[in-house]
């Protein structure tokens, strides 16, 4: 308590507003807060729309959900290495530099979609051979079959938000997964309960829906990146790394 309070003092000496940072912290927390909770919603939804379809789907669901984000989590991990890079070359304004670490990022994607990806079908497979034959192994099996495809629009995204979260514009990315949600719900409600005259497709509806909103999310961020961003920019080929990680 002591350091926090000389803290604050020496803010106060150095004429830095106590308010003023707070302001400023809560400006970009706020929203990559809401967007993680945005994140956790989309497997909610998918809970709450297969607790209507079954006691079996929601049992097929949690454990599907589970195993996939055991080994996708990981990768995400792996990929938060990202932000030091991103904020080292937006802090020294060096836009092409920034450029070639997005390239990168990109092969990063691909790297860790391949890794996640063989462990998901390792653990699928693993599963389904020692499980005994029932209703839940086979909607399990459904869904990590088709889950799995959208491994990719997950980490591209994934590092498209890193990007832009080092260069402070963390609101349209947040938009972006919030709408991702309200799709997720209709299509949740389309093709997992049959509404609207879609046909009715239990489980395999429910991770169709999740797919879809991953990949709308994917091309909401793509396409901010285009209109925003110089493209044009974006490098493939190797970047050194920041002096400060280098040390």
């Amino acid at each position: 308590m002591r350091y926090v309070s000389r803290s604050f003092r020496q803010m106060d000496r150095q004429g830095i507003s106590l308010r003023t940072e707070l302001r400023d912290t809560l400006t970009l927390a706020a929203p990559i807060v809401l967007s993680q909770v945005g994140h956790m919603s989309m497997g909610l939804v998918d809970t709450v729309v297969a607790g209507r379809i079954s006691t079996t789907a929601l049992a097929a669901l949690g454990l599907s959900v589970n195993c996939f984000w055991t080994f996708t989590s990981v990768c995400c991990g792996a990929l938060l290495a990202l932000d030091a890079y991103f904020s080292q070359a937006v802090g020294a304004r060096d836009e092409r530099l920034l450029g070639r670490y997005l390239g990168q990022s990109f092969w990063s994607c691909g790297m860790v979609a391949l890794v996640s990806g063989f462990c998901v079908i390792a653990g699928t497979v693993l599963y389904l051979l020692f499980a005994q034959p029932s209703e839940m192994s086979a909607a399990f099996g459904i869904y990590m079959r088709t889950i799995i495809w959208c491994l990719p629009s997950l980490f591209v995204f994934f590092v498209i938000q890193r990007y832009w979260q080092a260069r402070h514009k963390v609101l349209p990315m947040t938009m972006i997964i919030l709408g991702a949600n309200v799709l997720n719900l209709l299509a949740c409600l389309a093709l997992g309960l049959g509404r609207w005259g879609f046909p009715h497709l239990g489980v395999r509806g429910l991770v169709l829906a999740t797919v879809i909103s991953r990949h709308s999310m994917l091309f909401a961020g793509l396409a901010y990146l285009v209109a925003i961003s110089d493209y044009r920019a974006v490098r493939f080929e190797a970047a050194d790394p920041p002096l400060a990680l280098r040390r």
